[in-house]
């Protein structure tokens, strides 16, 4: 008997304040830090959906360059945003 012992990845989804975080100089940035660095590693299996681009986008220069240079540093997969997930979401405004 062979038995797989590779283990499976957590998946994360990732909002804006994650990459934000990053650019931020409190309590929080060296556990944001050694975060990215394990994404970068390709320790986790991380999803982004449309609005957290959308609510990215929204964000200044030179902060929102900033992001998208630290996002071109790690894998992710984009979700597609379904009609049953916009009417999900209505529910909750």
């Amino acid at each position: 008997m062979i038995l797989n012992l590779t283990a499976k990845r957590l998946k994360l989804y990732l909002d804006t304040s994650i990459p934000n975080a990053l650019f931020v100089k409190d309590y929080r940035l060296d556990h944001t830090v050694k975060f990215w660095e394990d994404c970068q590693a390709d320790k986790y299996e991380i999803f982004v959906a449309p609005v957290f681009f959308r609510e990215l986008d929204l964000c200044p220069e030179p902060q929102l360059g900033m992001m998208y240079e630290k996002l071109n540093l790690i894998k992710f997969t984009h979700l597609i945003e379904t009609e049953e997930a916009k009417e999900l979401a209505n529910l909750y405004r």
